[in-house]
């Protein structure tokens, strides 16, 4: 009895402290929803909670400052507990008025160095599960538990990604760090490469989401063209490189990076070089 009143308290207290998320209350269950991301995995609420995991979802549009500086804390979130194989599961929801490469410019851009989670554009029907959540500004950060009730609707301020976990710590569960490894479900079902910043003037640095090795770089012109190639002995042995191209015309250009193993991915990039 004591156990559950102190739990009925508790999200008394988060529904007077926590009113961003409008169409939720805090303690009421959330409906089910699919999104797919800018990639083409498809996400189910309910198939995520049904094996046990917390669900953290990260309302945002692409233009938004305060969004554009917690996608690194959010990011990071996701990486420190496994890349959604652990006790958490991040997804980035948009409020469905930007495409897929307006999303993929806004994670190449903002993302910072660690593995990206799960992110959906209007293109993959993110505006009607916004549309649910109905949050009052952005960004908003909500919690989920594993029986879909909502747990938090405004994880805020946000100082860094442990800001988060002090949030689920609150609903008196203590997640497991554990560590992102290749082939993770969902993000990381094939190799991808994230490019930054873009548009670029000077300089551009490519990430790939594998511990891969790089073994060349090719960049290619609107044409199919290509105009520039790296060789292994010239690249760094990080995986996030740094490559100039001050010397590119401006143009929208695709970079074609091949790892040591054979596998392969591209990413597109527009070049703003002053003349």
């Amino acid at each position: 009895m004591k156990k559950l009143v102190l739990s009925l308290l508790f999200i008394i207290l988060l529904s007077v402290s926590n009113a961003q998320i409008q169409g939720y209350n805090v303690g009421d269950v959330v409906d089910d929803f699919t999104i797919v991301t800018i990639y083409g995995d498809t996400i189910n609420l309910y198939s995520i909670t049904g094996s046990g995991q917390y669900v953290f979802i990260d309302f945002f549009f692409v233009t938004c400052g305060p969004c554009q500086a917690t996608a690194p804390h959010f990011n990071q979130l996701h990486e420190v507990y496994g890349c959604n194989q652990g006790d958490i599961f991040c997804m980035s929801v948009n409020t469905g008025n930007d495409s897929d490469s307006d999303v993929e410019y806004y994670e190449n851009t903002y993302g910072g160095d660690y593995t990206p989670c799960p992110i959906s554009s209007g293109d993959g029907g993110s505006g009607a599960v916004n549309n649910m959540f109905n949050p009052a500004a952005y960004p908003t950060i909500c919690l989920i538990g594993p029986d879909n009730v909502l747990l938090n609707k405004d994880i805020w301020p946000v100082s860094s990604y442990e800001t988060f976990v002090s949030a689920i710590v609150a609903t008196g569960f203590t997640p497991e760090p554990m560590e992102c490894t290749i082939g993770i479900k969902e993000e990381k079902a094939a190799l991808r490469a994230f490019v930054y910043p873009n548009p670029a003037t000077g300089s551009i640095s490519i990430r790939l989401n594998a511990d891969d090795p790089v073994g060349t770089i090719e960049f290619y012109n609107t044409s199919g063209q290509r105009i520039y190639s790296i060789n292994p002995e010239q690249l760094s042995s990080s995986h996030v490189i740094t490559i100039d191209i001050s010397t590119f015309e401006n143009g929208l250009y695709m970079a074609r990076i091949i790892t040591k193993s054979g596998q392969t991915a591209t990413a597109r990039f527009d070049v703003i070089n002053s003349k």
